[in-house]
């Protein structure tokens, strides 16, 4: 029998840049493009085995946003994301390098997002906001299904492929500056 515990809290993070057009001041149609890093640890145990292994994940994701915002700032957002893995790399406590397992992990896969927030302070012109945010990856990560051992140490037997679809809960902290071009002329 094979036991996995998630090993703490390894929280990631992620920069982000977005560009939108608000249509009627309510609704607004937005690009963003979002560098990030994500790691997981966690122990396994079988019989008298005992083995750790440590997972990074580093990708570049494209977003396009539908956002409903309210005159105060708040907002509710939905959309699509393509996920673009540029590393992934493990260790693990039998064999402490790093082994870069990129290859392993599909170049494109795609997910919808959908989050809420508000101003932490509002201003006409700009604002800055706390939001929260949930994620999930449609198309499995892993090529085949298959999750690599690269150890050649420990072995997983299976009897069939399981895809791997991760949901992810984002904290967001922003700025948002807003030029409101089309309904006033700019002050500077």
């Amino acid at each position: 029998m094979v036991f996995y515990l998630v090993k703490g809290s390894n929280p990631g993070y992620y920069l982000s840049a977005k560009a939108g057009v608000n249509f009627k001041s309510s609704i607004s149609l937005a690009f963003e493009f979002l560098a990030s890093q994500m790691q997981q640890s966690y122990d396994i145990t079988a019989g008298n085995l005992q083995y750790h292994k440590n997972l990074k994940m580093q990708s570049l994701e494209k977003i396009i946003l539908l956002r409903g915002c309210g005159t105060k700032g708040g907002y509710l957002e939905a959309g699509l994301r393509l996920i673009s893995f540029l590393n992934v790399s493990e260790t693990n406590s039998t064999n402490v390098s790093q082994t870069i397992i990129r290859d392993d992990f599909n170049n494109n896969c795609f997910g919808i997002l959908g989050g809420f927030g508000g101003p932490i302070y509002f201003h006409k012109k700009y604002d800055f906001n706390f939001g929260i945010r949930v994620s999930y990856t449609i198309a499995s990560i892993l090529k085949d299904g298959i999750y690599p051992i690269h150890d050649d140490i420990y072995h997983i037997p299976y009897s069939s492929d399981a895809t791997t679809n991760p949901l992810i809960v984002y904290l967001t902290l922003g700025f948002d500056w807003h030029f409101q071009w089309a309904t006033e002329t700019p002050k500077f």
